[in-house]
């Protein structure tokens, strides 16, 4: 069930097999059974996947959302962009 999401996570970042392991911390071997769904990974990798990559956990485990996460980055320029908006219709109107 997760290998598929692996996959995709993988395909999305344009890693091989190879370099994912590298970035999970893992033996290659262990990456590639995880994705051919002969073993699960554990929450430790799932953790590692969530924080360095953004990936949605709950999509991940429930299908629910988006693969990615915005970055806090993103939702700090839209923050400030809605900000911006705000304070001229303000101006605009005399507040």
């Amino acid at each position: 069930m997760f290998g598929k999401k692996l996959k995709e996570i993988r395909k999305s970042l344009s890693y091989t097999q190879d370099e994912m392991s590298v970035a999970l911390a893992i033996p290659v071997r262990t990456y590639s059974s995880y994705e051919r769904d002969e073993n699960n990974p554990p929450y430790s990798i799932l953790e590692i996947l969530c924080s360095k990559y953004s990936v949605n956990l709950n999509w991940f485990i429930a299908n629910i959302g988006d693969v990615f996460n915005e970055s806090s980055e993103q939702n700090e320029q839209l923050e400030n962009l809605v900000e911006q908006i705000v304070d001229k219709k303000m101006k605009e109107r005399g507040l």
